[in-house]
């Protein structure tokens, strides 16, 4: 956990700190002043401090995201799942860009060193988490895998094995029921009016026979099933991913090159 933590901090911390110190601290000691009147321009100015600033994340960060894939490998949690998908690959280097540009455009108009670092850290948690529940799922595409029940009795005992399901190394959405019939990914409503229709049949028939759960499958037509994203899905959601936290660091990058030539000394 302590491993996790520092990985998934590391690269938004190391774009705050760069970004807050090639813009915000600069007016802080009034340094623009005399950089600002050397006869390299604002824009170039600006420019010199993005490329090395880039540049020095670039790296650090890519040797240190191969480090942290080799971690999560060696550990034997699936990459693709929530927990570890921000250090598995070269998300890192997509944090560390996005806060660098965040911080810079805001260190434009705010000019207050640690105001700008507390609020560029606020808006980059609160865009993580938005990311990771509402919009990686929407970016993915899952699967459905059957899974079959099988009644065994041993003596006086007996209970369900259970076969098939979702491939190891899969991200697990979520299991419940669908109709035999059914193709695709069911929508969640149908799964969740499936499931309760069976959960109210095993409760009817509890004390009717002593396999209710199939007796219920075959009543109502349904199957069990688990939805789920496959591993090799892995690096298609990296790149969709990090190419939405570039593209908003472009932006600001565009609104910070607008924003110095109209800033004033």
């Amino acid at each position: 956990i302590f491993a996790q933590g520092i990985g998934e901090i590391l690269g938004p911390l190391f774009g705050l700190v760069l970004g807050v110190a090639a813009v915000a601290s600069e007016f802080e000691r009034k340094t623009t002043r005399l950089a600002w009147t050397q006869s390299a321009s604002r824009a170039r100015w600006l420019a010199s401090k993005f490329l090395v600033s880039i540049a020095s994340m670039a790296i650090i960060l890519v040797p240190l995201c191969f480090v942290l894939s080799w971690w999560v490998g060696a550990t034997f949690v699936p990459r693709i799942t929530p927990k570890v998908f921000p250090i598995a690959g070269l998300m890192s280097v997509a944090y560390a860009i996005f806060c660098f540009a965040l911080v810079a455009a805001l260190g434009l108009f705010m000019r207050r060193a640690a105001w700008v670092f507390a609020i560029g850290l606020v808006l980059f948690a609160a865009l993580f988490f938005t990311m990771q529940v509402q919009v990686r799922p929407n970016l993915a595409t899952p699967s459905v895998a059957t899974l079959a029940s099988t009644l065994v009795t041993q003596g006086s005992t007996s209970g369900f094995y259970s076969s098939g399901g979702a491939p190891a190394g899969s991200w697990y959405l979520s299991n419940g029921f669908e109709p035999k019939g059914a193709k695709g990914v069911p929508s969640s409503s149908l799964e969740n009016t499936s499931t309760k229709d069976m959960n109210r049949c095993e409760v009817t028939h509890r004390q009717g026979t002593s396999n209710q759960y199939s007796y219920c499958l075959q009543h109502l037509g349904l199957r069990s099933i688990e939805t789920y994203v496959p591993d090799s899905q892995f690096w298609a959601l990296q790149f969709l991913e990090g190419g939405i936290y570039v593209l908003l660091a472009a932006l600001l990058a565009a609104l910070a090159f607008l924003g110095v030539r109209r800033s004033r000394v």
